[in-house]
């Protein structure tokens, strides 16, 4: 870098050498970046009540679907976020364990249809 430029905003945040090739770059990488501060801040509430991101889009699908559930494909279907690693059936049925009746093939959330988080 010569000397009197000074690099700014998410340039200097990265210690980016370089200026961005475009305003989109930088806008894109920020929201990039925004977004993984706000899912550290998620996962470490979610910890607390032993979830993971991944089961609270999965209880957050089932309280949607209300008392008549859902089957894995279309929970798998819904997720806001796919993790190719994770196995939405097996997230299904932990906490189908828990919950009320339902439908052979289908998933339910609880019967108050409460969310274990707060808020």
């Amino acid at each position: 870098m010569s000397r009197g430029l000074q690099k700014r905003g998410l340039q200097a945040e990265l210690k980016q050498r370089v200026p961005f090739t475009s305003r989109e770059q930088e806008a894109y990488l920020s929201l990039l970046r925004t977004a993984d501060a706000l899912q550290a801040r998620v996962e470490a509430r979610l910890k607390e009540f032993g979830l993971t991101g991944t089961q609270y889009n999965a209880l957050r699908i089932l309280r949607g679907a209300g008392p008549e559930g859902l089957p894995c494909c279309e929970i798998g279907e819904r997720m806001i976020t796919h993790d190719p690693t994770s196995r939405v059936c097996s997230i299904a049925w932990k906490i189908a364990a828990s919950s009320s009746a339902h439908a052979p093939g289908t998933i339910a959330a609880s019967s108050t249809g409460r969310s274990p988080l707060p808020g």
